[in-house]
């Protein structure tokens, strides 16, 4: 029970900050510069850090900015990229693509 009301505190606490920004304004390269460094964050950092959960949360607002500018997500693993374009420009070969 804690743990719940811990997490809809910091939940409260996150939340209103990341919904002041409208990354959908942003250009394509800010939003690609951003993304890299919140991925980073967000992969890099511990599982309880509010911290962490605030770069993983605002990247995937950057994830539907990018989707809305008309981007990919495409690859595996390591070879995953940010690509401009329609989906079907992206199958290929053992990679995947994201797109909306």
């Amino acid at each position: 029970m804690k743990e719940l009301l811990l997490a809809t505190a910091l939940a409260a606490t996150i939340t209103p900050a990341l919904a002041t920004e409208d990354y959908r304004t942003w250009t394509s390269a800010g939003l690609l510069q951003l993304w890299v460094t919140l991925n980073v964050e967000c992969r890099g950092g511990s599982g309880d850090d509010a911290a962490t959960m605030r770069a993983c949360n605002e990247r995937n607002l950057v994830d539907a900015a990018l989707f809305a500018h008309g981007y990919c997500f495409v690859g595996v693993g390591s070879t995953s990229r940010w690509e401009k374009g329609p989906r079907s420009r992206w199958i290929r070969g053992g990679e995947e693509a994201i797109c909306h």
